[in-house]
């Protein structure tokens, strides 16, 4: 057996880099229908100390947080139910990071969406909720 990098070996390195693969494409599928539906993508991945934010896209005065999660199936739950209340306040910090970095987003309206990607045969579907979460981004508490 071979051992592949952080000591995994090449069998489980390339179902990694499967996932990652799915994922991106996931990502690059649900940033095409935000487009469509007017959004402008501002940042795609973007990464602070909290963790990562998916997708970040802009409609006038509306900020869409976007987490896209991704399955091959629903046998096991649907994508979007995999976001927990620790994931949520992950993406709220993360989103305050990015508030910080980028303050002419600061009086924007903020809006969290979870975007679950799943296989269908041949075809990706996308159950986007839209305001799946809530959080009070002026003092920081969460609210779902």
């Amino acid at each position: 057996m071979s051992i592949g990098l952080g000591g995994l070996s090449r069998a489980a390195n390339l179902m990694n880099a499967g996932r990652m693969n799915a994922g991106a494409r996931a990502e690059r599928y649900v940033a095409r229908l935000m487009k469509r539906r007017g959004f402008t993508i501002i940042a795609r991945n973007f990464r602070s100390k909290a963790g990562e934010i998916d997708l970040i896209a802009a409609r006038d005065e509306l900020l869409v947080i976007m987490e896209v999660r991704y399955r091959r199936s629903d046998e096991w739950g649907r994508a979007k139910d995999t976001v927990t209340a620790d994931k949520q306040a992950h993406i709220v910090r993360c989103t305050q990071d990015y508030l910080r970095r980028h303050p002419q987003w600061k009086r924007a309206r903020v809006r969290f969406d979870v975007a679950g990607i799943s296989k269908k045969g041949l075809f990706l579907t996308c159950d986007w909720v839209e305001n799946a979460f809530h959080a009070d981004m002026s003092r920081g508490t969460r609210q779902w």
